[in-house]
């Protein structure tokens, strides 16, 4: 059962992404110039002398206080967070919830067990706390050594890119960006495909003569749950070095439906219907 996302919801990334824009990129001053973007790598806004970005520490606290909304609804007051208050959590989090998950579902991602994208209460509450503890480190100006697997599970959770906490996320630039960008499809959101990653994905994944596709990056293989993702991830990295423009999402229907110009078959509000 998939529930259906919104199909006028706007992707994330243009058509040109990855495309000959690194003068663009490198061009940008200012974290106003860049909207909800912060996957992508603008040279002059990483952080100098250790300190973390103001609007990096908001967008973390803002996935905090929907984050707990998410698990503990009302109870989010009695939830032992450490860096936003239980009032962050009831205003900014509820406030906030539509814009970071498009479909309108329970659960941290709104799918069922058998998705392509579940995670258990327990690792979402991890990651809860893994943020939490993360922003205050931030706040107080201690944070701590570089993990790939720890920045792999910020990306993910909060479409940031690691190398705007670590600089050395910088060495490992397409894995995490291809987490971060994975991140947003499992929360209800189409995202375009850039050539940069369509080359990364068909590095890391290879398909052996019995169809199965290897997932050749643990940290990337992690979120990656059963062979049909990781074959329509393949599907839509060689489409998208063919010269199409591709936008992934966690429903095939809607991935379909997008390549064709055509609205998706669409469900009742508050119900969902098998692909």
């Amino acid at each position: 059962m998939y529930p259906f996302m919104n199909f006028r919801t706007e992707p994330l990334w243009d058509d040109d992404v990855g495309s000959g824009c690194w003068s663009s990129l490198r061009a940008v001053r200012d974290w106003s110039d860049i909207g909800e973007d912060m996957l992508r790598i603008y040279p002059r806004l990483l952080p100098r002398s250790g300190l973390i970005p103001k609007p990096v520490a908001d967008r973390i606290a803002e996935c905090v206080a929907v984050l707990a909304w998410r698990l503990c609804g009302s109870d989010s007051a009695s939830s032992p967070l450490r860096a936003i208050s239980p009032y962050a959590v009831q205003e900014v989090g509820r406030a906030k919830t539509a814009a970071w998950f498009p479909l309108q579902t329970r659960g941290w991602l709104g799918f069922p067990k058998r998705s392509e994208f579940w995670t258990s209460r327990d690792e979402d509450l991890n990651a809860l706390n893994l943020l939490d503890a993360l922003l205050c480190s931030i706040k107080t100006e201690s944070v701590g050594p570089f993990s790939e697997a720890t920045a792999a599970e910020f990306a993910f959770r909060t479409g940031i890119h690691p190398a705007y906490i670590w600089p050395e996320a910088l060495l490992s630039n397409q894995l995490f960006t291809a987490v971060g960008w994975l991140g947003y499809v499992a929360r209800g959101r189409g995202a375009r495909m850039s050539h940069d990653m369509a080359e990364y994905l068909l590095d890391v994944l290879h398909a052996d003569h019995f169809g199965v596709v290897w997932v050749h990056d643990a940290n990337l293989d992690y979120y990656l749950n059963g062979d049909g993702i990781k074959g329509r991830l393949l599907y839509c990295a060689r489409r998208r070095l063919r010269g199409r423009s591709t936008i992934f999402h966690a429903n095939p229907a809607n991935e379909i439906a997008y390549r064709r110009g055509v609205d998706p078959p669409s469900a009742p509000a508050g119900q969902s219907r098998s692909p």
